[in-house]
């Protein structure tokens, strides 16, 4: 191939070459050009390279330093990043299953499940073709992923016999079950809360706390639920709801006291 020196920072260089329709997207280290002349450069040094180029976020030539190195793991795990980096989702999928593939069959499953784990960031709706790697994986390494990490797991493959209310209510996992209200198999967890894990549901997840405390006839806590989780067709269908039930004077007033109150907060932001 051409190698053109350019002098770092240069924008006249870095013009001028970009006016011949030369490709500068991404800048190679000098170091890098030097290992690739230099015919005994080993696999080692190549692959040590490429961690550094790894950790540094320059994927796309750590994917060349991996490539040399025969690591062909590493060389799609970072080509995935790389791919991620410019937004092109569908080719980040496919080199990350590649990668946990390699990692896989090379018995390295501990990288196996760094790479699942990052699908699992970018693939929302989990395909089922990748469970038989992850769970031999989680077998051969039991103790490896961080809790939040098992728990993302679940959550995408629908095994929710794992899932506790303490996952529910950690703020870091919390976001994952928001798009799961109307599940069954979460309305059964949060149906155990006790009370102050209820108050904690409902700083968090106010939707879903507003629905557990409908289940529990506490409907003023629950219109306020729903009006901080800015679910105002819920609120007003459980006004128009109460308000033609036979209930005690007391909750209806509490009702009417919660939706005063937001409006009162409301007119003094």
């Amino acid at each position: 191939r051409l190698v053109i020196l350019v002098k770092r920072n240069n924008s006249a260089m870095i013009d001028f070459f970009k006016k011949l329709e030369c490709d500068l997207d991404e800048f190679e280290e000098a170091s890098v050009i030097r290992l690739e002349f230099e015919r005994d450069t080993t696999n080692e040094e190549w692959l040590r390279k490429g961690e550094e180029l790894f950790q540094k976020e320059e994927y796309k030539v750590a994917t060349s330093c991996f490539v040399t190195a025969e690591e062909f793991g590493w060389s799609n795990w970072a080509e995935g990043r790389y791919f991620l980096k410019i937004g092109d989702v569908e080719k980040t999928k496919v080199s990350f299953r590649t990668a946990a593939q390699i990692f896989y069959n090379t018995l390295e499953y501990k990288r196996c499940l760094d790479v699942l784990s990052e699908l699992g960031n970018v693939n929302q709706r989990w395909d089922a073709s990748d469970n038989g790697i992850l769970d031999d994986a989680l077998k051969k390494e039991p103790h490896y992923l961080p809790r939040h990490d098992t728990i993302k797991f679940a959550v995408l493959r629908k095994s929710w016999d794992i899932i506790q209310v303490n996952d529910i209510l950690d703020v870091n996992l919390s976001s994952l079950f928001r798009s799961f209200r109307e599940d069954q198999r979460l309305k059964d967890v949060v149906s155990k809360c006790t009370m102050d894990e209820l108050n904690q549901l409902d700083a968090i997840l106010p939707n879903i706390a507003g629905d557990v405390y409908v289940t529990q006839g506490k409907f003023g806590k629950a219109t306020s639920a729903f009006f901080r989780g800015n679910d105002y067709e819920s609120a007003k269908g459980l006004f128009v709801k109460v308000s033609s039930m036979a209930i005690k004077e007391n909750e209806y007033n509490d009702m009417l006291t919660s939706v005063v109150e937001l409006w009162r907060k409301s007119d003094e932001s």
